[in-house]
């Protein structure tokens, strides 16, 4: 009895957070996969889609405007510059719905976004904020985020 359970239990927890990144177009998880850097309009691509803002078949602009739409970006933000470790966790962070400590919670910056990433252990205590981001960086960033907010 104990075993099934377990076996069931771990299962629930592995499915369903892996489940938000596997639900995405494959083509575009293909193509994070093989980005070396990725911009903002491509972060904005899971986000988007996982908050329902667009549809899986959507362009990363869409998903970026969407996102913008939502203040997850600042009005000015560019689509084309290349995404840095503090803009991932702010975006994710916010479209996961990541609770986090009194700072975090009062400014909804990405200074304190990426702190509290760190805290929850989905970031490397070594992490630097300005780091470029790859696909698969974004992934398991993403995939993390979901992870805390399902365990929650």
């Amino acid at each position: 009895m104990k075993k099934s359970f377990f076996t069931i239990a771990l299962l629930v927890f592995l499915f369903v957070p892996l489940s938000a990144v596997f639900s995405q177009s494959s083509e575009k998880i293909s193509e994070y996969l093989d980005e070396d850097f990725l911009t903002n309009e491509q972060i904005s691509y899971l986000a988007a889609v996982y908050k329902n803002l667009v549809p899986e078949d959507s362009d990363y602009t869409q998903a970026f405007e969407a996102l913008k739409n939502e203040n997850l970006f600042p009005k000015d933000a560019s689509g084309e510059k290349l995404a840095d470790l503090e803009t991932v966790a702010k975006v994710y962070a916010d479209a996961t719905g990541i609770k986090g400590g009194i700072l975090y919670t009062l400014t909804k910056s990405k200074r304190y976004a990426f702190k509290e990433l760190k805290a929850k252990g989905i970031l490397p205590e070594t992490a630097d904020p300005s780091t470029r981001v790859t696909g698969r960086d974004a992934i398991a960033i993403f995939n993390g985020c979901i992870e805390t907010t399902v365990g929650n």
